[in-house]
Order: structure tokens, then C-alpha cells, then sequence
């Protein structure tokens, strides 16, 4: 449609689109008389990703229906291709679905790694309480999210048995079973046409799981949860096999790609960047290969005890081992690439992805692995920083750019997000990096 713009003073014709709205009540779905409607230059250069103004557009005055002609029988229209057509809503929500996905089966491998460790090694401990509060029950906490402090405040802090099962079933904690399951279920609700009858079958067993869960306890819990572990697996193979690489998947595996990527630098970040205690160092570094599906991969390729620098290959700068952060965001730089509405924005999510491969590319697992004199991996620290917050950047980017439809002024405020050809040893230099003041 031609709509008018009022450049130097004068009315000129602009094209438009606009997107209608309905509203429900008791005697069913009204069209609302107006909408959102965008302008831009060019006709195919208007989208709901890339618009130059946009404009609420209502009718204010009567008016007469247009004369249309009237189709008859056999008439026959020419298809329309709607591959690249995807509501902003349906695609945050297959972002979400992304997210939770893996939330949720990480979930259930770390509550399992660490609840054997919890019931196998009680001398690990009684021997080093402090390291182990701050390395096991730290990783829980970070990796589910804290939850609601109870009222009054219990006079001990929580056991490690205590927080396992709150990992499970704790709403509260934001990265919880409970909580990632009920959202990718109301998410894949809302986008019910874009999966599959065995999808949904699948997504059928993980809604029976959750009902579980709600009145399970602690022992229950755990057995609930490894069962569920099936049915999403299920989930993300349906997924993977059998839906149409349109922008809809892409946005699913943009979620999985971030989430999978952040929820592995924050367990690095937790428990490697303070040196441990030499007998916890086996242990707690096998819970994390469990955790991340690289047990099997690293006793094959190494034959030797988990040492902490092939820890941090295998599971951060290997390209070959597809959980792997750099894996992750060489197949996010993809799915960018490939998102409809090419703008600035998008090349600036697309530099700050490959930058931040290229970092970890560039970075030596043994450099990041050397603890200084007081036993902090100082080089580690400065990169999972610098993940946690690009990754975290591009997710708050992704959601304004295609679900909000805001255009910020910038995008990554923080110091710490690498660009492409910096080193650890550039970032360090940084004012405002590790605490320097600017």
C-alpha cells in the first residue's frame, strides 16, 4: 500500500505494510481497524526485521468497503513461497525452545554427575569443606540459577543432596528442570505447526515427566529426571532430522548454540579458574566430562588421567567435538549469517561471533590451564569473561533486533567482548578488564 511521508515540508507516497490485529471476546475474533504499519524506501526492503519508521495506524472515520472481485469455483492462484515469512512471536519462541532444550538436558547430566560424586566421595568432603562448597555446590548454584531464599532464612546454608534435588524441581531457580521444562512446553505450544507428530509425541512423555516432578521427592526426583532424559534426546533428534531449515529451525538452533555455549563457560569458569586441591582435581574434573557427554572422547584420545589443560581443549577450544564452546559459535555464525533482513546490526552479531571464535581459536589450552603464584588461572578467567558477557550480548541483540523490534544506539557496551585478531593478552590490556579502572 502507498502511504505519505513528509520530507522538506511536502507529502510524497511511501510504501507500507502493516500487520493487523485481533482481539478475542465472547462472540469470537474481531479485526481490529488499524495496525503497526512500517515504511521504508524500497517495497522489498520493507520487513518486520528491517523498516526505516514505523507508525500504530488507526481509522478514525467511516468508511466503505472496497469493491473486490468475486473468486469463482476453479479459479486457481499462484502459490506464495512463506519460507522466509515467520511471526516475531513464533520465532522468540522457537529461540526459547532452543534454550530450555538444553537447559534442561544439561540439567539432568550434571544433577546425575554430581549427585554420584555426592554419594561416593563423602571423604572429599569432610576433608575439604570449603573447596568443595566452593567448587560443587557453587556449580550448582550457578548452573540452575538461585532460587527464592526461604522465610526465615535457615540458620545452615543448604546441603549438596539439598541443592541437587532443588535443581530439579525448584521453579524458583530460573535454569531448573521444573523451570526449563515448563517453558519449552508453553513455548512449543504456541508453535504447535512447526513440529512434528513424533515431536509432539515426544513433547507428550516430557509434559507426564514435569506433572511428575511437582510431587515427587528427593529420591523420586532424581529417578524422574533420568528418565527424561530419553524423550528429549528423542526431541533434539526429531528436531535436527526432520524440520525444514527455514528461519524457524534457525532461530531454535541459534537458542541451542548460545545456551549451550554460555552453560559450558560458566561450568569452566566455576571450577576451573581456582586451582583445586591435587585429590579433587580427578574427580570433579571426570563430573565435568560426564556432565558434557567428553568422558568416553577423552579416555579414548588421551589414555591418562584428566589434566586440566585437555580438559579445557576437549571442551572449549577443540572444532572436532561438537559440544565444544568453539563448535557452538562456529555453528551460531552460521545461522546468523544465514537470518533474513541483512542489516548493520547483523554484521555487528556476525564480527563479534567469529571474533570471540577467533580468540578462542588463537588461545593456548596450556596458557589457560597455568595458574600464577596464588593459584588462579588469571588467562582463563579473562576468557570466560569475555565469552559470558559477548554471548550474553548477542542474546539480548538477537532478542531487540528480531523479537522486540527495538533499534538500540549500541550494542555491547562492555569492555571485555573480544573483536576479531585480539589475544588474551589484548583483552588483559584492556582498561575496566579483571577490575582496572579507566
Amino acid at each position: 500500500s502507498a502511504g505519505t511521508g513528509t520530507p522538506t515540508g511536502t507529502v510524497v507516497g511511501r510504501p507500507t505494510i502493516s500487520r493487523a490485529f485481533l482481539v478475542r471476546d465472547h462472540d469470537g475474533y474481531h479485526c481490529l481497524e488499524g495496525g503497526l504499519t512500517l515504511t521504508g524506501a524500497q517495497p522489498e526492503a520493507i520487513t518486520f526485521g528491517t523498516f526505516s519508521l514505523s507508525k500504530d495506524t488507526w481509522i478514525t472515520q467511516s468508511h466503505t468497503a472496497l469493491e473486490h472481485p468475486t473468486l469463482t469455483l476453479g479459479t486457481t492462484l499462484a502459490p506464495i513461497d512463506l519460507r522466509s515469512s515467520l511471526a516475531s512471536r513464533a520465532a522468540e519462541s522457537m529461540f526459547w525452545i532452543g534454550r530450555n532444550l538444553e537447559r534442561s538436558r544439561c540439567m539432568i547430566r550434571l544433577v546425575g554427575a554430581v549427585g554420584l560424586l555426592n554419594e561416593t566421595r563423602h571423604d572429599l568432603r569432610q576433608d575439604h569443606p570449603w573447596p568443595w562448597t566452593w567448587n560443587v555446590d557453587r556449580l550448582l548454584n550457578s548452573m540452575a540459577g538461585l532460587g527464592w531464599l526461604p522465610t526465615p532464612a535457615p540458620p545452615d546454608p543448604p546441603t549438596t543432596a539439598e541443592l541437587l534435588n532443588a535443581a530439579l524441581v525448584d521453579r524458583s531457580r530460573e535454569r531448573s528442570l521444573s523451570t526449563s521444562l515448563h517453558f519449552l512446553l508453553h513455548n512449543a505450544a504456541s508453535v504447535r505447526e512447526l513440529f512434528s507428530s513424533d515431536s509432539w509425541r515426544f513433547l507428550g512423555q516430557v509434559s507426564d515427566y514435569l506433572l511428575s516432578l511437582a510431587t515427587a521427592g528427593p529420591e523420586e526426583a532424581g529417578e524422574i529426571a533420568a528418565s527424561c532424559a530419553g524423550p528429549l534426546l528423542a526431541l533434539s533428534g526429531v528436531v535436527n532430522d526432520s524440520m525444514v531449515r527455514d528461519p524457524g529451525w534457525q532461530f531454535l538452533d541459534i537458542g541451542r548454540r548460545v545456551e549451550v555455549a554460555s552453560l559450558v563457560i560458566t561450568t569452566i569458569a566455576t571450577v576451573l579458574v581456582d586451582d583445586l586441591p591435587r585429590d579433587m582435581e580427578a574427580p570433579l574434573f571426570e563430573t565435568i566430562l560426564v556432565t558434557w557427554d567428553g568422558l568416553g572422547a577423552y579416555r579414548r584420545r588421551y589414555r591418562s588421567d584428566i589434566d586440566a589443560a585437555l580438559l579445557i581443549d576437549l571442551l572449549v577450544t577443540d572444532s572436532s567435538n561438537p559440544r565444544s564452546v568453539r563448535s557452538q559459535l562456529e555453528a551460531l555464525a552460521i545461522n546468523i549469517e544465514s537470518l533474513p533482513g541483512a542489516s548493520p546490526l547483523t554484521r555487528d552479531l556476525l564480527d563479534k561471533t567469529r571474533g570471540l571464535s577467533s580468540l578462542i581459536e588463537a588461545s593456548s589450552p596450556d596458557s589457560l590451564a597455568a595458574a600464577g603464584a596464588l593459584g588462579r588461572r588469571e588467562a582463563l578467567e579473562i576468557l570466560t569473561d569475555s565469552a559470558r558477557e559477548t554471548l550474553a550480548a548477542i542474546a539480548t541483540e538477537i532478542d531487540l533486533r528480531y523479537f522486540v523490534h527495538v533499534r538500540p544506539t549500541t550494542i555491547f557496551g562492555g569492555s571485555s567482548a573480544p573483536v576479531s585478531g585480539e589475544s588474551i593478552d589484548d583483552l588483559a590490556a584492556r582498561p575496566g578488564v579483571r577490575g582496572e579502572q579507566g
